[in-house]
Order: structure tokens, then C-alpha cells, then sequence
């Protein structure tokens, strides 16, 4: 009979019983469960080893004495955890920015904290403590896993993960975001006659060296023998440079509600924070991005899905910046050529444009580029053109560098092509260096001379006059706000645009053409807080747009008495409107 069949056959005993010895012929020898053998059978707490030594002396024993075992050393020192906490606290990252005239860390490691411990205290030095102690003071890296029990988070500090969200704090940040939402409100309430688009630059993507900063993570499998491995310094030819220009179609999504209540109880109208994404890619040396390169792709967008109201949410870059007269100047030639009825532009506080919706999406995409280095040179050249500067003459090498960066852009597209962000997909395009290329204007050096430059004099003379009648056109239609401008149609009789053109949007247009998109208004119920966009709709406009934001009652600037509701936004600029364009007034 084998051991383990004995043993299931005799009740599990671990010793044969001597009545069980007797009571048939000699099976051999006496055989006998040793310690470890088949130990683990027996080591449930429902089957215990009966009448086993270790087992008896365990049950008396009856678990560990009360107080039995080393002492903690938090138990021992009981301040050892509250200098340890200061210490963390006196070398954080602000307290290292507060520091002028002494020295010290920025954050502290877990062998500075046992060294300062030993220092402070001799006796420590008798009864040492270790490095994954004081690591288990900390709070848990992770809160989600069994080891976080481990942690007792006696010190609030753990190993941060990098973050850059930090940014220059500014007292208008709160106005620039309750205006944005109240125009993502409005366009949420007539969404049936709008479009919401919101446009920037993503970073200029490099040729020749790492698309993006080699510091991006790598999220993707490699062959071990086959990894990234870049140049460990980065020699990038100048101006081989790629600027994507992103356009993201807002777009809701089914399960959207169509209100929503904030923290107080109000109740705000549901906006979509995502859609489709269009990136058109250009090089600057042959493609200049400005704002009739913009308003161009706009214009694209808007043909294949037309709407009576277009809204844009911008960058507050000078090739958006809806504050810039010469962009002002083509945001109303593209709201009279595509005949809308309104053109609403908004921007984020400056320094917040984080907060702007395609931001995620160039998350997404510089995502892709990680690791990727676009080719430099022509197909069979060890060289990149740049290289070859002194062997070509500038024709030779302005039509190399051209099919370079086109093949750079092609192969960029194909990474680009197959993504999708948030469900959504991602069309990306490129305008080729070479040949003829669509554009709305071609007087883009004219008219920015002549706006921002020029004197009374000369804007009103003969050959300038076209430009002069079209400012005078868009001040009669224009709400220009500090961060928002607004193009809408008007109700005079005798303006040929509007009365040609008649109003498709008509309830919308109710609302902008009566007291207008309502400014930020502080709420009559919640100190600190502006009113939402459902009652701000029902309070009677203040006198002057902007009159609640800091920004507007420090410049104390005001309106021009003339135009139909124009914010001045600096000295320059009011001075220079006024003699340009009211001199006799």
C-alpha cells in the first residue's frame, strides 16, 4: 500500500496506531508521515493534522502574545514621523521656489530622509532604521493594488508623475471661461443652424531628427533588436519644419444630455467637447500660415457641411488672434463671402489655450509620432539638401527641399490617416511646395500695411479706397469684445449685404440682432460666481459688454461712441482707430 493511500485509508493520522499494525499481516515496516512530506495536504484550517506535535503546540500557544515581536519604530520615536513630514515639507518643490538665500532640495529621497533621521536624533544610531520603513511612512504609489496596504501614508508625499499644467495665474482666466461657455451654450440652443469649430496649430513637426521630443513615451512594441535608438544630440536643419493646421468639427454625441447642473444646482445647456478632426499640413517657407490660410480651410469646411451661423473656438496665436485688426479684417470678408448670418469667434484667456478642444486631440496625434524621424534627404542622397548648401545654387536647392518636405508630409499623413480620437476620425491633408494652391486672398501684405501701418492720409486715398469702404463695413456689423467678436447681419434698410441676403437662422438671430449674446454677469445668488447663460439670457445687458472683467476696468479704455459696439483692448489701438477712422468726429 503507497503513503498516500495509507494515509487517506487511516483517517489522515500521521503515525500508523499500533491497533492498526496488528489487526492484519506485516505490511513492512512501520510507515510514517515525516515532517514536510506531503505536508501540504494537511495545511488547510479545515483539515488539520490531528494529534501532530507542531499542531498541539500551536494550539496552545493560541497565536502571537500581545506586544510580542520587534517594536515599530514609529511606536519606538514617535516624532520620528512628524520630522520626517517637516523635512519632506521644507524641500518641496514650491518651498524650493521660495528659496533665496539658503540652499537645499528639490523633494527628497528616502535615504536623505533616514540620513537627516540618524543626525537628529542619536539614537537612532543604536536602533537603525531602513530605507523601506521610511518608504512604507509614504503615501501608497498605487492605490489600486494589494501592496498599498503596506503603506500607512503617515507623510502625504509619494514619487509625483510629471505634470506641466502649471501656468501664470490671471484674474480674467474665470471671465474668458464663462464667455466661452456662454457661447457653447448659445450654439448648443440653436445647434440645428450651427457649426462649432475649434482651430489651432498643433507644434511644428521637425524633419531630419525626432517628429516630436524624444521625451515622448513610448506606447508601442519594438523587436529587441530593433528599438528607437536616436542621435544622443539633435542637429535639426533649420526651418525644416512642418505647421499642422487642426480644425475640430464639435460634434454631440448621442448619449449627451441636453442640460446639465453644476455644483450649485444650476442648470447649464449640454455641450459636445469633441468631433471630427481635419489637419491640413504646410512648411511655412513655401506655405505661409496666417489668417487667410486659416479662414481658406474654414471656408472648405463650411461648403461641405453648411450652416447659417458658423462659431470658432481660436488660439489666441497672432495667425488667429481675434483681437488683430488685420484678422478682423478677413474674419468679415469670409462672414460676407460665404453670406452667413452670423460669425462668432472666441478665444480662451492668453496662457489658457490648453483648455481649447482640439488640444486633446494633438495629444492623440503627437502620440503617433513617437519615435518617428520623417526623412531629410532626396531618395538615393546621403545629404540632406541644407547639407549640400554650398555644391547647389538656391533654385537647385529650394527644388530639392520641396520634394523633400512633400514627402515628408505624405508619409506624416499615413500616420496620421488611420487614427481616431475619442471615437472620431482624423482626415489629415498637406499643400504640396510646389505648384498653385488655393487661397480666398492674395493681399494679405497689402492690407496689413495699410491697417496697421499707414496713416489717415493715405488709407482714404483713391488706389486704397476698396480697403477703406470694407473697414467701414465690417465696423457697422461688428461686436468686437476683449477675447470674442461677433459678425452678424444687421437690420438696416438700406444696407445692400443684409437686405440681399436674407436671414436663415431666424430664432437665433432673434437673440443676437435684439440684446446679443449676453456677457458674463455676476450671479445674483452666488457670491464668486457669474450667472449662468439660462439667466444671464433673462438680465437686462450692462451698458458696456465687458464691464464685469478686471481687464476692461483696469485699461478703463471703454467702447467707441461710433462703431456699433467696439471694446478697445489698449492705448494703440483706440488712439489709432479713432484718427483713421472717425478723424472729423
Amino acid at each position: 500500500m503507497s503513503q498516500l493511500s495509507w494515509i487517506f485509508k487511516y483517517g489522515g493520522r500521521a503515525h500508523r496506531s499500533e491497533s492498526a499494525s496488528s489487526a492484519g499481516p506485516s505490511q513492512g515496516p512501520e510507515r510514517v508521515a515525516r515532517p514536510g512530506q506531503l505536508g501540504w495536504l494537511f495545511r488547510s484550517r479545515y483539515t488539520p493534522i490531528h494529534g501532530h506535535p507542531s499542531q498541539e503546540k500551536s494550539s496552545k500557544r493560541g497565536g502571537a502574545r500581545p506586544g510580542a515581536g520587534r517594536p515599530r519604530i514609529d511606536d519606538k520615536f514617535p516624532d520620528a514621523v512628524s520630522t520626517a513630514s517637516n523635512y519632506v515639507q521644507e524641500n518641496g518643490f514650491q518651498a524650493h521656489r521660495r528659496r533665496r538665500e539658503t540652499t537645499g532640495n528639490c523633494g527628497v529621497s528616502r535615504r536623505q530622509i533616514r540620513e537627516m533621521l540618524l543626525q537628529s536624533d542619536p539614537a537612532f544610531r543604536k536602533n537603525s532604521v531602513s530605507i523601506s520603513t521610511i518608504g512604507r511612512w509614504m503615501v501608497a504609489p498605487h492605490k489600486g493594488v494589494n501592496a498599498a496596504s503596506l503603506y500607512t501614508g503617515a507623510i502625504d508625499a509619494r514619487i509625483p508623475t510629471a505634470t506641466n499644467n502649471r501656468r501664470k495665474e490671471d484674474v480674467n482666466a474665470h471671465y474668458y471661461f464663462c464667455q466661452v461657455k456662454y457661447i457653447m451654450e448659445f450654439c448648443s440652443k440653436f445647434k440645428d443652424s450651427t457649426t462649432v469649430i475649434s482651430c489651432d496649430n498643433m507644434n511644428k513637426v521637425k524633419v531630419g531628427v525626432p517628429a516630436v521630443s524624444r521625451y515622448h513615451q513610448q506606447g508601442r512594441f519594438y523587436p529587441n533588436n530593433d528599438a528607437p535608438d536616436f542621435e544622443d544630440h539633435d542637429f535639426p536643419n533649420p526651418g525644416y519644419l512642418i505647421t499642422p493646421a487642426g480644425y475640430m468639427v464639435l460634434t454631440p454625441q448621442i448619449d449627451q444630455p441636453n442640460f446639465t447642473t453644476d455644483d450649485l444646482g444650476r442648470r447649464h445647456i449640454g455641450f459636445p467637447k469633441s468631433g471630427p478632426i481635419r489637419v491640413i499640413n504646410r512648411v511655412e517657407s513655401f506655405r505661409p500660415v496666417n489668417v487667410i490660410a486659416h479662414i481658406t480651410d474654414i471656408s472648405l469646411l463650411h461648403h461641405q457641411s453648411p450652416s447659417p451661423i458658423v462659431t470658432a473656438v481660436l488660439d489666441g496665436g497672432s495667425d488667429f488672434n481675434v483681437n488683430f485688426i488685420t484678422n478682423m479684417f478677413y474674419y468679415a470678408r469670409l462672414w460676407r463671402n460665404l453670406s452667413l448670418d452670423a460669425l462668432i469667434l472666441t478665444s480662451f484667456c492668453p496662457g489658457y489655450s490648453a483648455y481649447n478642444m482640439i488640444e486633446r486631440g494633438w495629444a492623440t496625434l503627437a502620440k503617433k509620432l513617437a519615435g518617428v524621424i520623417l526623412s531629410d534627404k532626396m531618395p538615393g542622397e546621403s545629404q540632406s539638401p541644407f547639407a549640400q548648401r554650398n555644391t547647389l545654387n538656391a533654385e537647385e536647392r529650394r527644388s530639392k527641399e520641396a520634394q523633400v518636405f512633400n514627402d515628408a508630409m505624405t508619409a506624416l499623413n499615413s500616420y496620421w490617416n488611420n487614427v481616431k480620437h475619442n471615437g472620431f476620425p482624423v482626415l489629415s491633408t498637406s499643400e504640396e511646395c510646389d505648384g498653385e494652391v488655393y487661397r480666398l486672398f492674395t493681399d494679405y501684405q497689402r492690407v496689413h500695411r495699410l491697417v496697421q501701418q499707414a496713416g489717415a492720409k493715405e488709407i482714404r486715398q483713391t488706389e486704397n479706397q476698396d480697403i477703406f469702404e470694407e473697414l467701414q463695413f465690417m465696423f457697422r456689423h461688428i461686436d468686437k469684445r476683449i477675447g470674442t467678436v461677433i459678425l452678424a447681419k444687421c437690420k438696416d434698410d438700406f444696407c445692400e449685404h443684409c437686405t440681399s441676403h436674407p436671414i436663415e437662422a431666424t430664432e437665433a438671430m432673434e437673440l443676437i440682432q435684439g440684446d446679443g449674446i449676453p456677457a458674463p454677469i455676476p450671479s445674483r445668488t452666488h457670491e464668486g460666481h457669474f450667472a449662468t447663460f439660462l439667466e444671464a439670457v433673462e438680465f437686462p445687458r450692462p451698458t458696456a459688454y465687458n464691464e464685469h472683467m478686471p481687464k476692461y476696468g483696469e485699461l478703463r479704455l471703454g467702447c467707441c461712441q461710433h462703431c456699433k459696439s467696439f471694446t478697445f483692448t489698449s492705448v494703440t489701438e483706440k488712439s489709432r482707430h479713432n484718427r483713421l477712422y472717425h478723424p472729423t468726429r
